[in-house]
């Protein structure tokens, strides 16, 4: 299961160490959520838990596997909440600044500085205000025109906690991350922009992909292609965690 996790997280391509510190988080994550759920299952198959699409593993992937059996992350006798995304767009973000309902244990933001050449360092979207009319339907709220968009809250990361979108049937406020839903995860690629009108609608500019808690992914390939090892890779995202074999 392990080394599909990681085969289909990252590319076959990408650095040994890079797959190390992925093969760890995905395996304290796993281990994470299987204590912890009453479903018939522990893990979905898609971003909402883990990424297991079924194709085989490469030799390096399952070298990573292998090379890491057993280990996990702790901090204080307890296993990490070992999030991850692809690329934070220069610092991760604490846990409850994207799910304050959701306990986490020893994961908190860090400066990453490794992933500025990721495809989603950068991106621009545009909105319209159609878009923006069915994101409320969605969300339940009858309007017919948008008549502003306003962050009103940011975390230390800069990332947007809070926004309103303005319409002539009243104001709707969301967190960051149920904005990035109604729009599309996609679409809007994490909670770190900034807007402006354009046309009709919103120009957002934005940095990074992903919720931008844990692991930075493609700062984790840019920590192994500067000849850090898995080691400092996860020390730099779950700073204060400790790396122990359990089995």
């Amino acid at each position: 299961y392990l080394a599909g996790v990681v085969s289909s997280e990252v590319p076959a391509s990408w650095d040994l160490e890079a797959k190390k510190a992925q093969a760890v988080a995905a395996r304290t994550y796993a281990l994470m959520k299987a204590g912890e759920t009453d479903r018939a299952w522990h893990l979905e198959a898609t971003v909402d838990d883990q990424v297991y699409n079924g194709k085989p593993a490469d030799p390096t992937t399952r070298a990573a596997v292998t090379a890491t059996h057993g280990e996990v992350l702790t901090r204080d006798g307890y296993l990490v909440s070992a999030f991850y995304h692809s690329t934070c767009g220069g610092m991760t973000e604490e846990p409850r600044e994207v799910w304050p309902e959701t306990p986490s244990h020893g994961n908190t933001a860090a400066v990453c500085g490794f992933c500025d050449r990721a495809p989603g360092a950068h991106w621009t979207v545009d909105l319209s205000t159609a878009d923006l009319l069915a994101a409320a339907r969605k969300a339940g709220h009858e309007a017919t025109r948008v008549l502003g968009l306003h962050v009103r809250g940011r975390s230390a990361s800069e990332r947007v906690t809070s926004i309103e979108l303005v319409t002539d049937a009243g104001t709707l406020t969301w967190s960051g991350n149920r904005f990035r839903e109604l729009l599309g995860w996609v679409r809007v690629k994490s909670t770190l922009f900034e807007h402006e009108v354009h046309g009709d609608g919103f120009r957002l500019k934005g940095r990074g992909f992903g919720h931008g808690v844990g692991l930075c992914q493609w700062g984790a390939q840019g920590m192994a292609q500067a000849g850090n090892g898995y080691r400092d890779i996860l020390e730099r995202y779950y700073a204060g965690s400790r790396i122990e074999r359990i089995y």
